[in-house]
């Protein structure tokens, strides 16, 4: 994490000189339904010129449950061989978004603006445990872990209002981004699964249909891995607040 945080603070202050402007050309934002949603994050942006500017967005989330597990839990059917309890599943994420932003109408920092962006996110599963009944009946705990890694482009509207010297507003109208995504999961089995098992993993895996994703399982008696890569898709928006400097 320590690197992450580095790596990020560094790329804040290239962004911060790649123009030689004022100080009052200088942004710091957070988008306020991001931050109710757990998903906390802050956004530089500096202005170029009259027309342009470049911005870096980083949002964390800390690990956390999902969202009514309980109702989620009582909803799913699973095979009766296998307890998967989704309330104790727990998850945790960060991104990276830059983009230059083109202003229409007033310029420096002011009115509706174009932004085309990338983005760059990963999601993490922490230590879920899935209890699995083998045909001996006994409980063989398997705990899964790994993340899922997007990388994607795409283009935003948006409009800013400057209120009073210091204060701005922030609204993110709309934005659609695509790309691809990664994921790769591993189970660690309490008790080493027998070749029978390995086999009855295998063939279950088989037998679910998953259109448009490339999916690979990987049994052996000490581990399960799955690697999975599809397409991704995602929608930016949101209304941000910060001080101008």
């Amino acid at each position: 994490m320590k690197s992450r945080l580095s790596l990020l603070l560094t790329a804040l202050l290239l962004v911060s000189g790649i123009s030689s402007y004022g100080q009052e050309m200088n942004f710091i934002k957070t988008n306020i339904f991001s931050d109710l949603a757990g998903n906390y994050g802050l956004q530089y942006e500096r202005i170029l010129n009259e027309k342009l500017s470049a911005s870096l967005t980083v949002n964390m989330m800390p690990k956390k449950g999902i969202p009514f597990a309980g109702m989620i839990n009582e909803a799913m059917t699973t095979n009766p061989d296998v307890d998967m309890d989704v309330r104790t599943f727990k998850y945790s994420s960060w991104s990276m978004t830059p983009d230059f932003r083109i202003y229409f109408g007033e310029g420096y920092g002011k009115g509706f603006y174009i932004a085309p962006y990338f983005k760059y996110s990963q999601f993490n599963v922490h230590d879920f445990v899935v209890k699995y009944t083998n045909e001996e009946n006994k409980v063989n705990d398997i705990t899964l872990s790994g993340k899922f890694t997007t990388t994607s482009g795409g283009i935003m509207c948006g409009a800013q209002w400057l209120l009073g010297d210091y204060v701005c507003l922030d609204w993110w109208i709309m934005g659609f981004h695509g790309g691809r995504g990664k994921a790769t999961i591993t189970g660690d089995p309490s008790i080493d699964l027998t070749p029978a098992e390995q086999s009855d993993f295998e063939q279950e895996f088989e037998s679910i249909n998953m259109p448009m994703l490339r999916t690979d399982l990987d049994v052996t008696a000490d581990k399960v891995t799955l690697t999975n890569k599809s397409p991704w898709l995602g929608v930016r928006s949101g209304l941000s607040i910060g001080i101008r400097f």
